[in-house]
C-alpha cells in the first residue's frame, strides 16, 4: 500500500492537516517507494514530535538523524508534491516539540538531566538561589 500522490493546490493548512489524517500511512508497514516527495512526521501516541519534507521520502527516512532520538516513534509519511507547503502548514497546526531543536539543544538538555540526577537538590537549589540573587541562601538571613 502507498499514499497517493496528492495535488500541489491544497488550498489552506485545514486541507493539509485532513489530507494528512485521511491519507498519512505508517513508514514501518508501507516504506515510501523509490523517489517519492513528501512529508513526515514521528508521533509518539497521539503527539507530533516532528515534521520533515523531503524530495526522497524513502532515503531520508532511512539515515534520517532524529530516528535514533524519537527511536519509540511512529513515523507517518504522505506523498504530496508541495511538501514544502504541506510541511509549513502541518508544524503550524501540529506544533511539534522537536522541530527547530537541534542536535546540540538536546544534547544540552541530557547533560542537564544527568547533572541534575547527579546533584542532591539542596545543592541545586543553592546552585539557583545564587544564580538569580548573587549571594548564597546561608548569606541573606545572616546579615546583620
Amino acid at each position: 500500500m502507498s499514499s497517493a500522490l496528492l495535488p500541489a493546490n491544497l488550498p489552506s493548512v485545514a486541507a493539509a492537516v485532513k489530507a494528512y489524517h485521511a491519507h498519512a500511512v505508517d513508514a514501518k508497514k508501507y516504506p515510501p517507494p523509490t523517489v517519492t516527495p513528501g512529508v513526515y512526521a514521528f508521533w509518539q501516541g497521539d503527539r507530533c514530535m516532528y515534521v520533515g519534507e523531503s524530495n526522497n521520502l524513502r532515503l531520508r527516512l532511512h539515515g534520517h538523524p532524529r530516528k535514533q532520538q524519537l527511536r519509540h516513534s511512529c513515523i507517518k509519511w504522505l506523498a504530496c508534491s508541495n511538501h514544502k507547503s504541506v510541511e509549513e502548514w502541518l508544524i503550524a497546526a501540529f506544533k511539534p516539540q522537536c522541530n527547530g531543536v537541534t542536535q546540540e539543544h538536546l544534547d544540552l538538555l541530557a547533560l542537564g538531566a544527568k547533572i541534575a540526577a547527579a546533584t542532591p537538590i539542596d545543592e541545586r537549589l543553592s546552585n539557583a538561589w545564587f544564580a538569580i540573587f548573587g549571594h548564597t541562601f546561608e548569606s541573606e538571613f545572616s546579615r546583620e
